[in-house]
């Protein structure tokens, strides 16, 4: 006889053969509708995760995920509320993907015809340095007092010593408190400025998005947020080489939405609190980015935090 939890299992991928799952788009991601306006050709399910599945499209990756799943660029967030893995979803499964739908023959569709396309909330034009120093100071304050920042995002925490053991915090923190000093030499014209501590922080780390990938996705988006679009894009020129090179496609995919100012709604929202004085939305922010992964919000933070630390410090003008 079957164990009880194998016998619910089969129950599960039997159902999900004979009856299809139907659910609706809730919203879509910039990039990913941007995606479903050309021609998808042909698609298919690239990786499957409880609440998020990935496709390879021939220009690029996206994903479906659960409803309880904050918005991002490349996603197709939906009203599911099931674990995808149990639907019977298998890597190299067929997808066939329209501007209008998404199906996978005999396992589920989903309506995208009417999502709107979800776009992350703009940031002040202003760039208070007292009111992000406050900010940042709040932020760090509460950290301290957290039950546990998974991943590099322990570096924010202050008095945090990183443990002499830990291949992923020898390699990464010097290499982040260099951050600052590039960033300062690129604002003020040194563009051409060699970006060594990004390209070696490239695919530093376990994970789906390894940390290091996670630390330049938040530092893209903060330049981008901030009104330096011309450091953002003279980092992103240095690492978009190395991609193939040093770390996978999903994460590759989600530096280049960053590249453009394009991260998880999470992201936007505390990058909002720290940079447009109301501090006290601090504490939602961080709740939603706890939800990101294991670490790879608190990862994001700290890239978000090495902006702007550098340029609360550092009498910088703002770049069109």
């Amino acid at each position: 006889m079957l164990p009880c939890e194998a016998l619910r299992e089969l129950m599960w991928l039997r159902m999900a053969k004979a009856e299809p799952s139907d659910f609706a788009a809730l919203s879509i991601g910039p990039q990913a509708a941007e995606m479903l306006c050309a021609p998808v050709g042909t698609a298919s399910v690239a990786a499957v995760f409880s609440s998020v599945f990935y496709m390879r499209l021939a220009s690029g990756m996206l994903c479906a995920t659960t409803a309880d799943i904050d918005d991002g660029p490349i996603s197709i967030r939906t009203s599911a509320q099931l674990d995808w893995r149990r639907v019977g979803l298998r890597k190299g499964q067929p997808v066939d993907l329209t501007r209008h739908h998404l199906r996978i023959v005999g396992l589920l569709a989903i309506d995208l015809s009417d999502a709107p396309v979800w776009q992350p909330n703009s940031v002040s034009p202003t760039f208070n340095s007292q009111d992000v120093s406050s900010a940042l100071h709040q932020l760090r304050a509460q950290l301290k007092d957290h039950d546990g920042v998974p991943g590099l995002g322990a570096l924010m925490i202050p008095g945090f010593q990183p443990p002499q053991n830990d291949a992923v915090f020898r390699r990464a923190a010097p290499l982040i408190a260099s951050a600052g000093d590039w960033i300062t030499g690129v604002v003020r014209g040194n563009s051409q400025a060699p970006a060594d501590w990004a390209v070696s922080l490239l695919g530093a780390g376990p994970g789906l998005t390894p940390s290091g990938d996670d630390v330049l996705g938040g530092a893209l988006l903060a330049l981008r947020a901030t009104g330096h679009a011309n450091v953002a894009e003279a980092l992103w020129r240095q690492i978009a080489p190395e991609l193939t090179l040093r770390t996978n496609e999903i994460s590759a995919t989600l530096l280049a939405a960053a590249a453009m100012g394009h991260g998880s709604a999470a992201v936007h929202e505390v990058i909002s609190a720290l940079t447009g004085g109301a501090p006290p939305a601090l504490d939602g922010a961080l709740a939603a980015i706890d939800r990101i992964g294991h670490s790879s919000g608190w990862d994001t933070l700290l890239g978000v935090v090495t902006v702007l630390d550098t340029l609360a410090i550092t009498p910088l003008n703002r770049a069109a």
